[in-house]
């Protein structure tokens, strides 16, 4: 699944997000983000919620320092239960003022 590039930064209440409807193949367990974010280490998280910014939380990304916005790497998550059917897939970020420029998401078994 692709999707064009969003810059995912937290508002004030530290969490904006992005909805991306998908049809998520029965049996998909893992999700990967093609991304670009700047600073050092850990920058913050995503949380994959599904449907709505406050539905149910399927997994939680760790986004890592790719080196700056405009350094692309694919960073994966396990999901926290196995996906299936068509969402709108939430990423809602927590962290830094920019947690990270988001490329595409795909989910895989």
């Amino acid at each position: 699944m692709t999707s064009s590039t969003a810059l995912i930064r937290p508002a004030a209440t530290s969490s904006v997000s992005a909805a991306v409807p998908t049809s998520v193949p029965p049996g998909t367990d893992r999700l990967t983000a093609r991304l670009a974010a700047a600073g050092d280490g850990h920058i913050g998280v995503l949380h994959v919620r599904l449907d709505s910014p406050a539905g149910p939380l399927v997994g939680v990304l760790p986004v890592r320092s790719t080196g700056g916005f405009d350094t692309w790497q694919e960073q994966s998550v396990k999901l926290l239960r196995t996906v299936t059917g068509t969402h709108d897939v939430h990423l809602v970020a927590a962290g830094t003022s920019k947690v990270a420029a988001v490329d595409w998401l795909t989910f895989r078994k």
